[in-house]
């Protein structure tokens, strides 16, 4: 049992990561107990304790090792558990950490073959009753069943870079916008400032889609925040540091960076039916643009279609899609009145595809012009079905 009189009231230890866990301060990153996780006691009326305000050196701390050697890199803590990480090893510190009675709490080592940690601390958020963490591999989560799962498959290849600095990551949720933006700069020195590159990897999570988009206009390696819903990032220049944020004027000038455009790509998958050798050929493309919600920002909007076939990255052609008045023959264009049609806009626009037999086909949809919003629900390619070989008899 602890008596009021055992209890120290110093400074809690200098550490570089802080959490909250069964509403106790947990301290660890210290600069030379490297491995120290230090809590303090929860508040108690026996004890005539307000909470977070006693560190007794003697109960509340306990060393979680690796077994290769390396320090703590994060602490997390998601409801029950504590997750305490090292570069190549992950722990659960699960029970009652700050009871006075003296009640143990266990630590369990979760990536026993020591493959899986965690390079930052600021990389950690938690989304969907998960955590999500960076791991030398690309984005992990682990939930407090620990069981982990790769967030980043799908852009996988993107991590697979040597001048990548994971120790500086920046995180961040952007709830009202349903986003993850995550950025892992690259770094170069001048005068002994070090500043970010242009070739950090910046990629942003969207949460109702489940899908990444990658970004390239945009630094926040300085820090981010979210502010009446606004995202607030600072730079980190060569010679200065910009505070930026995004406009959300919910209008169409929240397409542009100043009077500069902000350009739009993507790319679609490789669509081969399956048949990855064998020829085939792609007639017509349908493209789909319902603003079911009603709340589109731009009134109209180009799109420009580029075509790659057989795997090669290189653009065999493109076409042209005008989603504006002109295209729906709308008011805007003749005096009121001469339109028997009014101002409708369309909701989807067709195309013949060039002729030629390929084995697959891949889309590029893009947009460079200012002030201009994309919307595109949904895309529909009529296919001339493949010979199928069979054996005959």
């Amino acid at each position: 049992y602890i008596l009021p009189g055992d209890l120290t009231h110093d400074l809690p230890p200098k550490g570089k990561y802080l959490s909250v866990y069964k509403n106790s301060l947990v301290v660890s990153g210290q600069p030379t107990n490297v491995n120290n996780v230090s809590f303090s006691l929860a508040a108690s009326e026996i004890l005539l304790e307000k909470g977070s305000e006693a560190f007794p050196s003697a109960t509340n701390q306990i060393l979680v090792e690796s077994s290769f050697g390396d320090r703590i890199s994060a602490i997390a803590s998601l409801r029950d558990s504590l997750f305490v990480f090292h570069k190549n090893s992950i722990h659960a510190l699960i029970g009652e950490i700050n009871d006075d009675q003296g009640v143990t709490f266990i630590s369990d080592l979760i990536t026993k073959e020591g493959q899986l940690g965690c390079e930052s601390n600021s990389s950690i958020l938690e989304i969907s009753n998960k955590l999500m963490f960076l791991s030398r591999d690309g984005l992990y989560t682990i939930d407090t069943s620990s069981k982990l799962e790769e967030l980043s498959s799908l852009i996988h290849p993107l991590f697979i870079n040597s001048e990548l600095k994971l120790k500086r990551t920046v995180s961040k949720a952007w709830t009202d916008e349903q986003l993850i933006i995550i950025q892992i700069p690259t770094e170069g020195a001048d005068n002994n400032n070090i500043y970010s590159t242009s070739d950090s990897l910046v990629v942003a999570y969207d949460l109702v889609r489940a899908a990444w988009l990658q970004w390239d206009n945009i630094d926040l390696a300085g820090g981010c925040s979210v502010f009446k819903d606004k995202l607030f990032f600072n730079s980190r220049g060569v010679s200065k540091a910009n505070l930026s944020c995004f406009s959300k004027s919910e209008t169409e000038f929240d397409y542009a960076d100043h009077a500069v455009p902000i350009q739009f790509s993507y790319d679609t998958n490789w669509e081969s039916l399956n048949e990855p050798t064998v020829f085939k050929k792609f007639l017509r493309l349908k493209l789909y643009s319902f603003d079911q919600d009603k709340d589109f920002e731009s009134s109209s909007f180009d799109l420009r279609v580029s075509i790659q076939k057989n795997y090669i990255d290189t653009d065999t052609g493109g076409i042209l899609f005008d989603f504006g008045k002109s295209a729906a023959n709308g008011w805007g264009l003749n005096p009121w009145g001469q339109e028997p049609w009014g101002d409708a806009t369309l909701s989807f626009m067709k195309t013949k595809l060039p002729t030629g037999k390929s084995n697959c086909i891949k889309l590029r949809f893009s947009n460079v012009d200012i002030n201009e919003n994309v919307l595109v629900s949904k895309y529909e390619l009529e296919i001339a079905a493949p010979f199928r070989t069979e054996i005959k008899e």
